[in-house]
C-alpha cells in the first residue's frame, strides 16, 4: 500500500468517525435540551461543522398556512428566522412541496434562487437542500449552503440525507414530548381552577361575613362591630386583589422593561411594604444588605411583586405567636451575580411538597393558598436571566435563593 493510499484511507476513517459523531450528537440533544428551538439551534452547528458549510438551516412547514418558517440557522443574520416562504415556491419551498432532494453548484444562476433580503444568503452559492420527514410525512426542509460554487459529491448528500433522516426523528421526539408535558399541565390545570374556585368561594364568604358584620354594628350602633366587619372585609379583599393580580402576572407574555437598578433599595422597599401586617403577626423582619452591592438589570414592578410574595409566603409559614424573617443580600463575583436570601424560622417545606413547590396551583396552605404566587415570582425571577430555589428543614425553617445577574456596565 502506497503512502498516498494509506493516508486516503485514514483521511477515510476519520471523516467516518466524525460522522458517526455528529449524528450522535444530533441524537443525544433531544435527551439534553427538551426545548425544539434549543435543539435545532445546536443541530444546524453541528450540522455546519459536519458538512463544511458556511450556513446551516432549518425550516419546517406551518400546516395551517400552507407555507414554510425558518426555524434555526447558523450563518445568516439572526433576523432571517420566522422568515416565511409559501410552499412551492422558491428552492427550500419546492423541496418542501416535492419530497426531492436538491443540489446545486451554484444557486444563484438558478431560476427559484429567492434570497431573503438583508440575511447574507446573496454571498451563498452552493445549495443543498433536503426534505425532513416522519414516516411518510413532510414536516420541514434542511439546507447547507457554501460561498463557494462547486459540485456535491455523492457521499456528501448521502450523509446529509442521514443526517436529515435523524433531525426528523429528534423532531418526532421532541414534540412528542411537549404533547405530553401539555397534556399533563392541562390535568393540572383542570385540578388547579377547581381548587382556584374553592379558594375564591371562602374569600366571599368571608366578605359576606365581614358585610353581614358591619350591617349588624350599624344596626345596633355598634362602632367597634363596624370596624371588625370592615377589617374582615379588607383583608379577604386584599387576597382577592393579590390573587387577581398572581393570575394576570403569571399569564401575561410582556418581557420586563429592564434598567439598572438597586437591588438593596428595591428589597428595603419589599420590607416597608410587609411591615405593617409582619408587626400585626408578631414577626420580625430582619435586613442584611451587603454594602456595595453591585447593580443589576431589573423591572422594578416585576421584582417587587415577585420578593413581596416571597417575604408574605415566609410570614405565613410562621407559627401564631409569630418568628423572624430575615432578608439578605451578598454579591457572587466569580459568578457575576447577586444572591438574595429570604429565610423564615418557620414550620418547614414538607418532604412529599418540594418538588411541586413552584408548580402552577399547588399550594402546601391547603384552601388558604391559590397556587399561583411561587409559579408567577419563578417566572419573573428567570425573565430576568435569574434563577430561584430553596433550602428547608422540618421544623426549623425555610430559606429561599435567588441569584440575578450583575449589571456588566
Amino acid at each position: 500500500m502506497s503512502v498516498v493510499e494509506a493516508y486516503e484511507i485514514e483521511q477515510a476513517r476519520t471523516e467516518h468517525e466524525r460522522s458517526i459523531d455528529a449524528l450522535l450528537q444530533i441524537s443525544y440533544a433531544v435527551g439534553s435540551v427538551m426545548e425544539l428551538p434549543d435543539i435545532l439551534n445546536r443541530i444546524v452547528v453541528q450540522t455546519a461543522d459536519l458538512m463544511d458549510a458556511d450556513v446551516c438551516s432549518i425550516y419546517l412547514i406551518d400546516k395551517d398556512k400552507n407555507q414554510l418558517r425558518l426555524r434555526a440557522t447558523h450563518g445568516l443574520h439572526p433576523s432571517a428566522v420566522n422568515n416565511v416562504r409559501p410552499l412551492g415556491k422558491s428552492i427550500t419551498g419546492l423541496v418542501a412541496a416535492t419530497g426531492r432532494l436538491i443540489a446545486l453548484e451554484d444557486a444563484t444562476k438558478d431560476p427559484r434562487y429567492e434570497p431573503i433580503e438583508g440575511a447574507g444568503e446573496e454571498r451563498l452559492r452552493a445549495f443543498l437542500c433536503a426534505p425532513l420527514r416522519i414516516q411518510t410525512e413532510l414536516i420541514g426542509v434542511m439546507t447547507a449552503r457554501m460561498t463557494e460554487a462547486r459540485p456535491f459529491e455523492p457521499t456528501e448528500i448521502k450523509v446529509f440525507e442521514t443526517i436529515c433522516k435523524q433531525v426528523a426523528i429528534v423532531i418526532e421526539k421532541a414534540q412528542l414530548y411537549h404533547e405530553k408535558v401539555e397534556a399533563e399541565r392541562l390535568a393540572a390545570v383542570a385540578l388547579g381552577l377547581s381548587e382556584i374556585a374553592h379558594y375564591i368561594k371562602n374569600l366571599l364568604q368571608s366578605v359576606e361575613g365581614g358585610a353581614f358584620v358591619i350591617e349588624q354594628g350599624l344596626q345596633n350602633e355598634n362602632l367597634d362591630k363596624v370596624r371588625g366587619g370592615w377589617e374582615l372585609m379588607r383583608r379577604n379583599t386584599k387576597k382577592i386583589t393579590g390573587l387577581v393580580a398572581n393570575m394576570l402576572s403569571y399569564s401575561r407574555p410582556e418581557e420586563p422593561e429592564l434598567e439598572k437598578g438597586d437591588l438593596n433599595a428595591l428589597l428595603h422597599e419589599v420590607v416597608e411594604d410587609a411591615k405593617a401586617r409582619a408587626e400585626r403577626e408578631g414577626v420580625l423582619i430582619i435586613e442584611e444588605f451587603e454594602p456595595n452591592l453591585p447593580p443589576i438589570m431589573l423591572d422594578e414592578d416585576f421584582l417587587h411583586d415577585a420578593f413581596l410574595n416571597l417575604v408574605a409566603n415566609a410570614i405565613d409559614a410562621l407559627p401564631e405567636e409569630g418568628g423572624t424573617v430575615k432578608v439578605a443580600t451578598r454579591s457572587l463575583p466569580a459568578e457575576l451575580s447577586v444572591m438574595v436570601e429570604v429565610k423564615d424560622n418557620g414550620c418547614g417545606i414538607p418532604e412529599e411538597a418540594r418538588d411541586r413547590i413552584f408548580s402552577l396551583f399547588f399550594s402546601t396552605k391547603g384552601s388558604k393558598g391559590s397556587g399561583i404566587g411561587l409559579a408567577a415570582t419563578k417566572k419573573r425571577i428567570e425573565a430576568h436571566g435569574g434563577a430561584i430555589g430553596f433550602e428547608s428543614e422540618r421544623d426549623k425553617g425555610t430559606t429561599f435563593w435567588v441569584r440575578l445577574p450583575a449589571s456588566k456596565a
